[in-house]
């Protein structure tokens, strides 16, 4: 556990530092995930605690028929908390039409989590993964930030290692509205 908290810190930096070129900067950001790339379809069977408690998460009941956002942060984690004002602003203009959901891992302490999602306004649903990670082995997520973007069938549109901004988050969601029911339409 202590080899993939320091792999996320130092894919988090690294990703900090060339996320901005990746969009048309000619750097090559890795790949936000080992297991899931554009078009396949994401693993969503999976109940989850609520962080701070609550009726448990059903990833796939919550995701279902729409168009969804699943967040993987941790509280420790600086480029997390730097993106997660955005995600709260698109969470209360998208939330009708998309499903959002973030997934804490990686964390001892949820009340750190709890007070960095409330001072940011981030009040959409939470899940907490299981000490074996085993959410976010499921999705491969490399390093933290990472989001995947969800079509309504359940295909992954876009998968983003690193902090968004909010001009960004809102371009991918405004796209992921219009893809319809295929990730084919992002390709």
């Amino acid at each position: 556990m202590v080899g993939l908290g320091v792999g996320f810190v130092a894919l988090a930096v690294t990703s900090a530092r060339s996320s901005t070129a990746s969009s048309g900067g000619g750097v090559v950001v890795p790949p936000a995930s080992t297991t899931l790339a554009r078009g396949e379809r994401a693993p969503v069977s999976f109940t989850l605690s609520r962080l701070g408690g609550g009726p448990a998460i059903h990833l796939a009941e919550l995701v279902a028929d729409k168009p969804a956002v699943v967040n993987f942060f941790a509280s420790w984690c600086t480029q997390c908390a730097a993106e997660l004002s955005a995600f709260a602003g698109a969470w209360h203009h998208f939330g009708r039409t998309v499903a959002f959901v973030g997934i804490d891992t990686n964390d001892t302490d949820d009340s750190k989590a709890l007070a960095m999602l409330r001072a940011a306004g981030a009040d959409f649903p939470v899940g907490v993964d299981s000490a074996r990670d085993t959410v976010t082995d499921a999705y491969g997520a490399v390093g933290l930030p990472t989001t995947f973007f969800l079509d309504r069938s359940g295909h992954v549109v876009y998968e983003v290692l690193g902090a968004q901004n909010i001009e960004t988050l809102d371009r991918r969601l405004e796209a992921l509205i219009n893809t319809g029911n295929s990730a084919a339409g992002s390709r």
